[in-house]
């Protein structure tokens, strides 16, 4: 389970949420916390300066002391603070340091609070211990003045646990929705990381029925992410797979059953001779005729090799610059002695030399295939052109005949490997099925194409286009 990538990505999201939730809760509570502290200056500050005026009043003989004792006490339940206004000067407040000096009771900064307060500046503590009420107090001090004299000092001890309560209370409510975004956001993490995973899972799974021979369904590609091209890459290699398997099938069948019809051949004529079954007279017919099966497992097993060595990229080229004219002239000229009593015109047209950087060999390979199909294909008094041309820096050659031609549906597939388009079974039409797939594959080597097309008139048309370097 350690292993798990669910188990790792469930863990590393739900640890980012949990520590942007965390970070952000602390940042609201802070922030919530300076706000009431700064409340509570702003609400302190108000209420010193209406004592200030309310002591002014008072020294000025407007107000009496009744007046100002109800006064400053409503003020103060207003700020929700007690307030104390005290009038001295640096020498009683010398008188004040001995008596506080002996006074166990006595707050710790006191003195120190009224010497700045002397000095007409203001003080804020946002927590403070004070004796007298015995209990942490937010406290706050300003002047007390008449114009620009400072007559003393008025302190304001604001109850914390109030303001405390309060940032408790916002906090909870903080952490609260804090908490419920972290479960919300948990459970789509959890969704979210089994949506990535499923198709990682689909995807291994796939794999191991395939290691296992499997015939497997298409993962399902739900998004169009990463993950998703991965899924559609995985089932395309799938189906890459499955049709190369079906090609390998397919290509086993196609060769024991090339193999199996010559031996079956061969095997028959050895029985009837070591039986006795071959009259005399006919041992040498018989014996011609197994020659001729024996050099078509030779002419199959070559191309099987030569098929092999392509596609696997173990053959190299020998290129070398040639004339691909004088290539056609002596492919031509050594096919015309296999026509035996088949009259067929073969011809090369004539030009000028077309020099190209290719293999003479396996060009030659491809042309003694193209012409050797316009051999078997065309029927006695028929025509086989073969031209090559240069134009744009490609070599273009081709191989017409007036034979009986290609369907049309069949065009597309007398490329691939094994494939007939004669189905008679006619001896007269006979071979592998391999020759035209390693003709494609020479050229392709090459870095050309090469295609079929019907004529006009009849016949076929093959056209291969070679680059001249």
């Amino acid at each position: 389970m350690g292993k798990s990538l669910f188990l790792k990505l469930f863990v590393v999201y739900a640890g980012v949420l949990a520590s942007v939730v965390v970070v952000i809760s602390l940042m609201l509570s802070v922030l919530y916390t300076q706000r009431m502290y700064e409340e509570k200056r702003q609400a302190l500050t108000g209420a010193g300066t209406m004592v200030n005026r309310t002591m002014g009043e008072y020294l000025d003989g407007l107000i009496g002391m009744d007046r100002l004792s109800t006064s400053i006490d409503m003020i103060g339940y207003i700020a929700d603070a007690r307030i104390y206004a005290i009038r001295y000067d640096a020498i009683s407040l010398s008188e004040i340091a001995k008596q506080l000096a002996d006074d166990s009771q006595a707050d710790a900064t006191l003195v120190e609070d009224l010497s700045v307060l002397l000095n007409g500046s203001s003080i804020f503590h946002s927590r403070a211990y004070s004796a007298k009420l015995d209990t942490d107090v937010v406290l706050a001090g300003f002047p007390l003045t008449r114009g620009t004299e400072v007559l003393g000092g008025i302190l304001m001890y604001a109850p914390l646990d109030r303001v405390t309560r309060d940032i408790w209370q916002m906090n909870l409510v903080v952490f609260g929705i804090a908490l419920g975004a972290l479960m919300v956001g948990t459970l789509m993490i959890l969704q979210l990381t089994r949506r990535i995973i499923r198709p990682i899972r689909d995807m291994q799974s796939a794999v191991v029925r395939l290691a296992s021979g499997e015939v497997t369904d298409p993962v399902p590609v739900n998004t169009q992410d990463e993950i998703g091209r991965l899924a559609r890459a995985f089932n395309h290699m799938q189906e890459q797979i499955s049709k190369t398997e079906e090609v390998r099938r397919g290509f086993i069948a196609n060769v024991s059953h090339e193999l199996r019809t010559p031996l079956t051949s061969i095997r028959g004529f050895l029985q009837g001779l070591l039986d006795g079954v071959i009259k005399q007279e006919a041992v040498r017919e018989h014996l011609l005729l197994m020659m001729d099966e024996v050099m078509r497992l030779n002419n199959l097993t070559g191309e099987i090799l030569d098929l092999a060595k392509l596609q696997s990229g173990t053959l190299t080229l020998v290129k070398e610059r040639v004339d691909l004219r004088m290539v056609a002239v002596d492919t031509v000229a050594a096919l015309k002695g296999l026509l035996g009593e088949k009259r067929l015109a073969m011809s090369v047209e004539s030009g000028e030399p077309v020099c190209a950087y290719v293999d003479p060999d396996r060009i030659r390979q491809v042309l003694i295939n193209l012409v050797g199909n316009a051999v078997k294909f065309t029927p006695d008094g028929g025509v086989i052109d073969v031209g090559i041309s240069l134009k744009d820096a490609r070599v273009v050659l081709w191989v017409r005949d007036t034979g009986i031609g290609i369907p049309e549906e069949e065009l597309p597939l007398i490329f691939d490997k094994f494939h007939r388009v004669d189905k008679s079974g006619n001896p007269a039409y006979g071979g592998s099925g391999l020759g035209l797939n390693i003709a494609r594959t020479i050229v392709e080597l090459h870095r050309g194409s090469i295609s079929a097309s019907h004529l006009p008139k009849g016949g076929t048309e093959f056209t291969v286009d070679l680059p001249e370097s």
